[in-house]
């Protein structure tokens, strides 16, 4: 059922840690960290791009309703992905179709492919790994620049489909100025950041390469290493013990569990800056010696890296 605070199961009494407790949204400022690495937020970004839209941004373009601001957020996907524009519904971020989704259609009708939650901004070539553009009329891709290009303050999207009926069975009919022209003026900026989003693309592998080696090392552990997104998941039977020791030095980690479809537990950290990475390693050498040892098979090597090493 729905609380009025967060969602648990029926039945759960959704104490925290518990069965039902999806435990502190990634990015939660009640976290009070200095580096928060529990949210997929890009921290390299905003691209100079899009902070230099809001630098210009005219009187008068605040004066004024945001008539054409859904117009000219389809235009920028349409040429981003290379679809037509009348194939992209605009939206509030991915969330608000997701939920227009959930009340729309039959979830026992509705096919999910996983990994369902992996942004593809973030791999190295995104076309190359998006269904956008492909042929099937019942196929809806969502979009949504929040994250990658490091302006999740800014609550745009949009989903593809072939069939546009069906977008628009989604939501209904939409307001006149749904969406916010400050929003879409920094996101059109981001969007168009080429050069930018191909050089961090870069760092971001690297950077998760580097958390995965300070990782592999820590007791009490399973680190399911990947050379794709900026991220690393790891199974960990005592994530909150763990987490809290790394917000005692700074360091945010989203704790995963029963809730989540996790059990007993795991790990998502998303990786840190290159100039973050010596406080973030120095941290995790301290959460080393609390981690609690596990049951055998877990792997934790007797050589830690060197605080700050760099890949």
């Amino acid at each position: 059922m729905w609380t009025a605070g967060r969602p648990r199961w029926d039945g759960e009494r959704g104490e925290t840690g518990g069965a039902g407790d999806f435990g502190a949204q990634g990015g939660d400022p009640t976290r009070a960290v200095a580096i928060d690495l529990s949210t997929c937020v890009n921290r390299y970004g905003p691209p100079p791009a899009a902070l230099d839209a809001l630098r210009c941004i005219k009187p008068v373009e605040l004066l004024m309703h945001p008539y054409d601001a859904a117009t000219r957020l389809r235009e920028v996907y349409a040429t981003t992905l290379g679809v037509d524009a009348g194939e992209l519904l605009t939206s509030r971020a991915a969330s608000e179709v997701i939920w227009a989704m959930g009340r729309a259609l039959d979830p026992r009708a509705v096919a999910i492919p996983l990994p369902a939650y992996t942004d593809v901004e973030f791999l190295r070539d995104p076309a190359a790994a998006s269904m956008v553009g492909c042929p099937a009329g019942n196929v809806v891709v969502l979009r949504s620049a929040s994250k990658f290009y490091g302006i999740a303050a800014t609550r745009v999207g949009v989903a593809w489909c072939r069939n546009r009926h069906l977008l628009t069975s989604l939501v209904g009919v939409q307001e006149t100025w749904g969406l916010s022209g400050l929003d879409v003026t920094v996101a059109t900026a981001a969007l168009s950041s080429h050069a930018w989003a191909a050089e961090v693309r870069n760092q971001l592998l690297a950077d998760s390469r580097w958390l995965a080696a300070v990782l592999e090392w820590l007791p009490g552990i399973h680190l399911r290493a990947n050379d794709q997104v900026h991220f690393q998941y790891a199974q960990a039977q005592h994530g909150p013990e763990l987490a809290a020791v790394l917000a005692e030095h700074g360091v945010g980690i989203r704790v995963l569990g029963r809730a989540h479809g996790i059990v007993p537990g795991g790990l998502r950290v998303v990786a840190p800056r290159r100039d973050e990475r010596d406080q973030v390693a120095a941290a995790f050498a301290v959460a080393a010696d609390f981690a609690p040892a596990v049951a055998a098979g877990l792997n934790a090597p007797a050589t830690a890296p060197t605080v700050g090493a760099r890949r």
